[in-house]
C-alpha cells in the first residue's frame, strides 16, 4: 500500500436522521449509567509551537474522564439497539475509507460515544499514536460523526491548520495519517445544550 497521505474531509448527511436521533434517545437514556470510554488523552512530551501542551490517546483499562465539568466518553453496552446502530455506522465509515483511500483491509481500533454538557471540552491532541500495553500504535484513519444539533459551542478547532469549524448535525469529519503533528485538534467548550458524537479509529491492514 501507499503511504497515505494527510487529509481532512467532511461529509455531510452522512446517516439519516431517524438513525442519529435512534442513537441520541438511546445514549441519553444511559447517561450516568455506561462505563468510561477505554481512551484517555495523556499530555504528549512534545509541545506546539506556540508553545500549549497537547495530548496523545492512551488505551486504558482505567481511563480518565476525558472532559472538564460536564461529560463522558462510554462504551456502548453490546447486544442492544444502540450497538447494532453504532455498528451500521463503524460498517458505512469503514466502507468509505477503503473506497477512499483504496484500503484492502482495515483494524478498528477503538470506538467510542460521546456526550458533552455545558463546559465540556477535549483539549488539543492528536488521533495516535496510542499506547498501549507498552506499544505506540499508530492511527491511520478517524472519523468523528456528530450525531444533533440544537447546541453552541463545541467547535472542532485545528491549531495547526488555522482552522475551526462548527458542527452540523449528522455530519462525518474523516481524518487520514492522524498520528502526525498537522492533525492536532481540539473540542473546544460546549457553551449550551449537549453535543453527543460518536468516534472511531482505524489502522490499516
Amino acid at each position: 500500500m501507499h503511504p497515505i497521505k494527510t487529509s481532512l474531509s467532511i461529509v455531510t448527511d452522512f446517516i439519516s436522521e431517524e438513525h442519529a436521533e435512534k442513537m441520541v434517545n438511546l445514549m441519553s437514556v444511559a447517561q450516568g449509567n455506561g462505563t468510561l470510554g477505554n481512551i484517555s488523552w495523556e499530555e504528549a512530551p512534545t509541545k506546539l509551537r506556540n508553545g500549549a501542551p497537547y495530548y496523545a490517546a492512551v488505551l486504558s483499562d482505567t481511563p480518565k474522564q476525558l472532559e472538564y465539568n460536564e461529560g463522558y466518553t462510554v462504551n456502548y453496552p453490546e447486544e442492544t439497539e444502540l450497538w447494532d446502530l453504532t455498528n451500521a455506522c463503524i460498517e458505512s465509515i469503514s466502507e468509505r475509507i477503503k473506497n477512499t483511500f483504496q484500503v484492502n483491509k482495515l483494524t478498528l481500533m477503538s470506538s467510542l460515544l460521546r456526550w458533552g454538557g455545558v463546559g465540556a471540552r477535549i483539549l488539543p491532541h492528536q488521533d495516535g499514536p496510542m499506547f498501549h500495553n507498552g506499544e505506540w500504535i499508530d492511527i491511520d484513519f478517524s472519523c468523528l460523526i456528530v450525531l444533533n444539533g440544537g447546541f453552541e459551542g463545541g467547535a472542532l478547532r485545528f491549531e495547526e491548520l488555522g482552522l475551526s469549524w462548527q458542527p452540523i448535525p449528522r455530519s462525518a469529519v474523516f481524518l487520514s495519517n492522524t498520528s502526525t503533528k498537522i492533525m492536532v485538534h481540539e473540542v473546544e467548550k460546549v457553551t449550551s445544550g449537549q453535543r453527543f458524537s460518536l468516534n472511531t479509529f482505524f489502522r490499516a491492514g
